[in-house]
Parts: structure tokens; C-alpha cells; sequence
């Protein structure tokens, strides 16, 4: 027995070192490539809860140096004036820091309120692991000058992680109307001399509206390689992309440059934001565009309100932009803009245009950027569905007379093209000799002599039907543009039935008016 009891009490002994071991173990092991290792649900027993409820308190915590596990909470109902630069100690640096709010859910949002020319209302640089949630902000004044919403920076630092922006409300940022490194929400990398970069970035659901500059910009110089094809129109000091970003469910309106820019990042996701009305309102940007990207995909957005001269430059809802590599713009909503799709002309390879559709955007369907650069090689543009009522329509933009704006090395398939009004025209035709293809696409409207489309006019189930803040998550919300079965032009067009942004025989639309839908040009 008293063997036994010794071999017990060793057993005891030897299991209370392996617990020890256990929580020790996920105590400090480090974080993962897209995980914060320690929840905020389950506070480390040195970490500090500051709930601030008045203004004295905001000013002793903008002097503060915060530890991992720290929370910073705003009072809800309140309004706290100035901005605040963010800091954290080495202290558990894989732990997250909560800078969020508290007090009764009746209430409105916390508002800081800041005049604070060259920082953010909430201002963050060379460190990671911060969580932003449930605050409003503003960065106002009557001088324009660069300013922030919430401003993220980093300059030869090293690689920052874990960084969550979600649930706020930005706006009245007064920066500087036509630079893209201010407004609503900023995260940029600057300095050639160390590698630098930000993972793991979720910016979500938050209301970014009247801001002066851009609405979100992701950018690092260090985007890339010296070996690169795509050096030649940038600085090739090294690939350091950005790792697991994703941009969803964000509303961004009333922008004086572009609402939203990713780039210098490694497999983005861009998904279902809605972005309008009154985009690049003071100087003229494409409202999303990805830029030396790899592998970005863009889906399940609606982009509208981007409206100028024919001849402007850079006034489409979605922009697939240069030194980009393997980008997909699916499922996408343009509409009310001078044109849908943006191609740029510099290197860019393996772009695909999928399943999108566009309504009554003005001038034209696709715009041309730098139509003299030839670096744009296997571009698919396929199974998009596209109608505008505007007259004097170009398949593609080629209004200015001092740039020809040609497509080239382009792939045009399985699309419904719908010029409704008179008068339109390629534009800039899609030439074999530039390596374009434009086959097995129904074309209606087009007044074009080296043209024949389908003789009979679609119909659709209720184009022009649909209006602003579709719910993108919803299959049947863009059924106005599937084609009506009756009319199915397959047998006349030789084209199959694997056209448009919604494959298929067509549906019925015996219960549509037959006013409502659309039949022929007018």
C-alpha cells in the first residue's frame, strides 16, 4: 500500500507539471499567420480595463502607454475632443488591445472629435494588434490639410500584425482633396530601408462618409522585386506584400478622390462593400481599384455615383489597375458611373472580368488606361451582363482626341452588351491585330457598319428595374438581367446559352408587364 500511495502521488505530481506545461505553452506561443493567439474574452490578469467617461480621463489616457490585453473603452452618449497616438509596450506584444466603447446600447456611439492636421482622430504607427470597434470619428476643420480618420503607419519597422478596424462611423475628414495618402481610413508603409509590412487586416463594416481625400488606402512601397517584369514603372526595392486583408461590408459615400484602394498586398478580399453616391467629386479616381496586387478578388460590390466630362480620365466603378497579377472582378455591381471597368494598359497579367453587371453607366462599358503602354497581356473578360439607356454610348471609352484609347491583348466572350438609345459605337473597335478577341458575345444597339448583331432585341425581366443598395448577398437581386425564356436567341446568334452574367435558358416573365420590359432600342 504504501508503495501504491507513492506511485499515486507521483502520478498526481507528474500530471500538475503537464498542466503547468499546457498553460504555459498557449500562454506565449506565438501568433499564427491569421490569428490572435490570446482572446480579449479571456483577459490576462496584468492587462487594464480604462473605461473613460469623461473628458479628464481621455486626456490622461492620450499620455498613456498600453499593454497587450489592455482595453480603452469610450463612454457611449459622450463626445471626447482631440486625437490620440496610439502606443503599446513590449509587454505581451501578441496580445490585442481594445479600443471600443461601453455604457448603455441605447445610447449613440462615443464621438471623438479631433482638428489634427497630419495625424489620425485614432492615430497608430510601428506597432500591431489593435482592435477599433463601435466609435465615431471626425478630423474636421476649416483648413484643408492632411488628415486621417484612423491612420495606421509603419517606416522600416518590421512586419505588424493584427489589426481590426470594424463598426465605426468615420467622417468629415478635412485632408487634402486630391491625395490619396489621406482620409477616411489610411494604412501605408513608408522607408526604403528595412522591410516592412502589415497582416492580418480585417476593415469592416464601418460607415466612412464626407471625407476629403480617399475613402480606404492599403499602400507600401515595398511591392516590388529588382527581378520583377513590373519594375519598370516602379521602385523595385523588394516584395514585402501585405498578407491576409480583407475589406468587407464597408459604405463609403461622398468622397473628393477614389472611395476605396488596395494595394502592395498578397490574395486581397474585397467584398461586399457598397460605394456612392458622389465619388472623386474635386479630382478624378476610379472608385475601387486594386494596384500591384497578386491574386486580389473583388466581389459582390456595388460601385455608383462616379460621374464627370466624357473626356475625364479614370471615372469607372471598378479599375484594375497596373503591376497587378491575377486579379478577378466578380459579381459586381457598377451602375451611374461614366463607365464600369477600368483596364489599365501597363504590365498586368492574367485579369479576369467575370459575372458583373453594369446599369445605365454613362459613356461607356471599359476604359483604357495608358493607351500607349502594351504591357497588359491575357486579359478575359467573360459572362458579364451590361445596359445603359445614355445615348451616344461607347463599347469603349475613346472620347479624349489626344489619347486613342484602344484595347489590346484582351479576350471579350460569352457578354450581353445593350446600347437601349441611339447612337452608339465602338468607340475604340477591339482589333485582332492587338491581339484582342471578341467572339460569341450578343451585342444589341451597336450602330456600327463592320457590326451585325442578333436581329431581334433581348428581353430582359425588368432592366433599368433595379435601383441603388442591392443586397449583393442575395442571388436574386439582379434578376431583372436574366434574359426572358421566350426569347432566347441562342438558335438565331449561334451563340450558346452560357452568355451574360446569369447562364441559362432564360426565366419566365409572364408576371413582368410588357412594358416594363425591354425590347428595343429607343
Amino acid at each position: 500500500m504504501k508503495v501504491k500511495w507513492r506511485k499515486t502521488r507521483m502520478d498526481r505530481q507528474v500530471l500538475n507539471i503537464l498542466i503547468i506545461a499546457i498553460i504555459l505553452f498557449f500562454l506565449f506561443i506565438p501568433a499564427s499567420a491569421n490569428k490572435i493567439p490570446i482572446s480579449l474574452n479571456q483577459p490576462l490578469r496584468s492587462a487594464k480595463i480604462y473605461k473613460l467617461d469623461s473628458q479628464q480621463d481621455y486626456e490622461k489616457a492620450k499620455s498613456r502607454i498600453f499593454n497587450g490585453g489592455d482595453q480603452i473603452l469610450f463612454k457611449r452618449g459622450l463626445t471626447f475632443k482631440g486625437a490620440i497616438s496610439l502606443r503599446r509596450s513590449d509587454l505581451h506584444p501578441d496580445v490585442v488591445i481594445k479600443v471600443g466603447d461601453f455604457g448603455d446600447e441605447q445610447q449613440a456611439r462615443p464621438v471623438i472629435y479631433a482638428d489634427a492636421p497630419k495625424m489620425g482622430t485614432l492615430d497608430i504607427r510601428d506597432s500591431g494588434g489593435w482592435i477599433i470597434e463601435n466609435l465615431e470619428l471626425i478630423n474636421n476643420s476649416e483648413n484643408h490639410r492632411e488628415r486621417h480618420g484612423v491612420y495606421i503607419s509603419a517606416t522600416d519597422s518590421g512586419t505588424h500584425s493584427d489589426f481590426i478596424i470594424r463598426n465605426n462611423i468615420i467622417r468629415d475628414v478635412a485632408g487634402e482633396p486630391g491625395n490619396k495618402n489621406n482620409g477616411g481610413i489610411i494604412i501605408r508603409v513608408w522607408g526604403r530601408n528595412k522591410p516592412t509590412r502589415f497582416s492580418d487586416i480585417l476593415i469592416e463594416n464601418n460607415q466612412i462618409r464626407d471625407i476629403s481625400g480617399v475613402g480606404i488606402r492599403i499602400k507600401s512601397p515595398w511591392e516590388i522585386d529588382p527581378t520583377d517584369p513590373r519594375r519598370k514603372k516602379s521602385n523595385a526595392i523588394g516584395r514585402y506584400a501585405f498578407q491576409n486583408v480583407v475589406v468587407r461590408k464597408n459604405q463609403i459615400k461622398n468622397t473628393t478622390k477614389n472611395a476605396l484602394i488596395v494595394a502592395s498586398s498578397d490574395k486581397p478580399l474585397i467584398e461586399y462593400n457598397i460605394i456612392g453616391p458622389n465619388i472623386s467629386t474635386e479630382a478624378t479616381g476610379n472608385s475601387l481599384f486594386v494596384f500591384a496586387t497578386d491574386d486580389a478578388l473583388v466581389q459582390h460590390n456595388e460601385a455608383f455615383g462616379n460621374i464627370g466630362p466624357a473626356i475625364d480620365k479614370d471615372r469607372c466603378g471598378f479599375d484594375a489597375d497596373y503591376n497587378s497579377r491575377n486579379s478577378v472582378f466578380q459579381f459586381n455591381y457598377s451602375h451611374d458611373n461614366n463607365c464600369a471597368f477600368a483596364i489599365m494598359c501597363r504590365y498586368q497579367v492574367g485579369l479576369k472580368i467575370r459575372y458583373n453587371v453594369s446599369q445605365n453607366d454613362k459613356y461607356g462599358f471599359f476604359f483604357y488606361g495608358f493607351p500607349t503602354e502594351k504591357g497588359l497581356v491575357n486579359a478575359k473578360i467573360y459572362n458579364n451582363t451590361m445596359y445603359s439607356e445614355h445615348r451616344d454610348m461607347h463599347m469603349f471609352m475613346n472620347f479624349d482626341p489626344m489619347k486613342q484609347r484602344i484595347p489590346i491583348n484582351s479576350e471579350f466572350r460569352n457578354n450581353i452588351f445593350v446600347f437601349a438609345r441611339e447612337g452608339a459605337t465602338w468607340g475604340a473597335e477591339p482589333l485582332e491585330e492587338l491581339g484582342n478577341q471578341f467572339s460569341d458575345n450578343l451585342v444589341f444597339g451597336l450602330v456600327e457598319p463592320n457590326h451585325r448583331g442578333p436581329s431581334i432585341f433581348p428581353l430582359f425581366r425588368d432592366a433599368n428595374g433595379i435601383k441603388s443598395n442591392v443586397d449583393m448577398t442575395d442571388p436574386g437581386a439582379l434578376d431583372a438581367y436574366k434574359l426572358c425564356e421566350q426569347t432566347w436567341l441562342s438558335s438565331q446568334s449561334g451563340v450558346s446559352d452560357n452568355v451574360g452574367a446569369f447562364p441559362g435558358v432564360g426565366i419566365d416573365c409572364d408576371d413582368i408587364p410588357q412594358h416594363k420590359r425591354i425590347s428595343k432600342p429607343r
